[in-house]
């Protein structure tokens, strides 16, 4: 069970980060200098990264799929509230990476990968 969890991470933050910006590919960008970037790449990066993690827990269990579509949905309004809310965790660890912020917000929201 643990090298699934761990595989299902490494797949989450390999996948968003070839899908977000360009900056990010291959990169080991911290959240410090991930807050630099402009407010659209912050937007799709973390969009990206909920996108890649509700379609993998499809796979593993559909009320976490389902949990993250509620609590992120596609109303503008809650998208801009959840990423000025991931933003602020993300400006607490300087030192730490994107998607491991974005992946922690949405277990605390939702429950662990498969688990």
């Amino acid at each position: 069970m643990i090298a699934i969890k761990g595989a299902v991470l490494t797949v989450i933050f390999s996948v968003s980060s070839v899908l977000s910006t360009p900056a990010l590919a291959g990169q080991n960008v911290r959240t410090k200098e991930f807050l630099s970037f402009g407010d659209e790449a912050k937007a799709q990066f973390i969009g990206s990264t909920i996108w890649t993690a509700s379609v993998i827990a499809t796979q593993i269990e559909q009320s976490m799929a389902d949990c993250i579509a509620d609590w992120y949905t596609d109303d503008p309004a809650t998208v801009k509230q959840r990423n000025a809310e991931i933003l602020n965790i993300m400006a607490d660890y300087p030192d730490s990476y994107p998607t491991g912020i974005v992946v922690a917000v949405i277990q605390k929201q939702c429950g662990k990968f498969g688990g």
